[in-house]
């Protein structure tokens, strides 16, 4: 009985692929060998094996590896996958042990490092290969190594969307970091200074604008851990796409990953808005801001604002900003905090189009 088997154009030789390279030296002399489209041809079932031939009509043929040949070689890519992942676990390890040998102990994740590589395998031609799968690959990878270097964990508080919230956080931390559900978001915020290992996943709503302490309030008073990324950090395609702003929290110092969103509190008179904040920012920086609408919020007689403006600043670029603000804004703006930076998130359709393979 006949069986009908599709090739794509491939080199195949004992049971090696050579997809778009040029054939072994002892294949170059076979026209079947050729980079020339096949048709296809009817196979026996009695061997297996199936023969090939160009479309011009030649009687030379190529064997085709049969089924079996082709499990084999995706069970020697596995074992390859598995040997890499013991070498990079590794140099983690190395990267651990130096760390500690000369660095006090700190929380082992590094947002803007975990950006720029998602940034580069997402600039790649990944075929068909589904945005979520190569996501939460490197995700589970990336978050695994951290449990392995230190006390990492996560704190979170569902306010709105809570298994939405839990599945975000799996898919950001994999399913071996350690999770904890706090009773609110200045329980969070407790356990990230409790433990230098840990991080706090915080949301911005509408409800915010009622509370009494809004956590990035907190944070632009006690100056113990600052904002260090937004998630989800892709979106797109088959990725989940929530209603609200989380922000990660975390006692790490911040970091530039080449594309960043810099996160200040700024306090003004109580009759300064939100649009003269912004207009100040033009005027006096050149500075394009947004200030979320729901965080402006009249405390002591005066107006905190929540302002997000592009770029990734140092410590002496944040004081000097400050400082402009304070001189030249004509007492409208009574001080500003910066509370942290976060990679830009990347969406499908802004991720770099580099063909070239990996």
């Amino acid at each position: 009985m006949n069986a009908l088997l599709h090739v794509s154009r491939f080199f195949i030789k004992k049971g090696k692929l050579y997809n778009n390279e040029r054939p072994p030296p002892g294949l170059r002399k076979n026209a079947a060998y050729r980079r020339t489209p096949y048709r296809v041809r009817r196979v026996s079932r009695r061997d297996g094996y199936g023969r090939l031939a160009p479309q011009g009509g030649s009687e030379e043929f190529m064997t085709v590896v049969n089924i079996e040949e082709i499990r084999s070689h995706i069970d020697d890519i596995d074992t390859s996958l598995f040997q890499l992942l013991l070498e990079r676990a590794g140099l983690v390890n190395q990267v651990s042990a130096f760390k500690s040998g000369v660095i006090e102990k700190r929380n082992p994740m590094r947002p803007a490092r975990e950006a720029k590589i998602l940034r580069r395998l997402l600039s790649y031609d990944r075929k068909n290969l589904p945005l979520g799968m190569i996501v939460h690959l490197w995700r589970e990878l990336i978050s695994g190594f951290c449990v392995m270097q230190g006390d990492f964990s996560v704190a979170y508080h569902p306010r709105e969307e809570p298994d939405a919230l839990r599945d975000l956080i799996r898919s950001h931390f994999g399913s071996v970091t350690p999770v904890t559900r706090c009773s609110g978001a200045a329980a969070v915020l407790n356990a990230v200074a409790a433990n230098k290992g840990a991080v706090g996943i915080v949301e911005l709503t509408s409800e915010s604008k009622h509370e009494d302490s809004p956590w990035w309030l907190t944070l632009a008073e006690s100056n113990f851990s600052r904002i260090v990324a937004k998630v989800p950090f892709v979106t797109g395609e088959d990725l989940p796409v929530l209603s609200d702003d989380y922000y990660l929290i975390a006692d790490i110092a911040p970091e530039n990953s080449d594309d960043d969103i810099s996160v200040f509190v700024i306090t003004s008179a109580p009759d300064v808005s939100r649009a003269t904040v912004n207009d100040l920012f033009e005027r006096i920086c050149g500075l394009q801001v947004r200030t979320p609408d729901v965080f402006d919020i009249p405390r002591n007689g005066q107006r905190k604002h929540l302002v997000e403006i592009d770029g990734f600043y140092t410590e002496t670029q944040r004081e000097t900003l400050i400082t402009r603000l304070l001189e030249e804004s004509g007492e409208k703006v009574i001080e500003g905090a910066f509370i942290g930076a976060y990679p830009r998130p990347l969406a499908l359709d802004e991720r770099l189009t580099n063909k070239d393979s990996v």
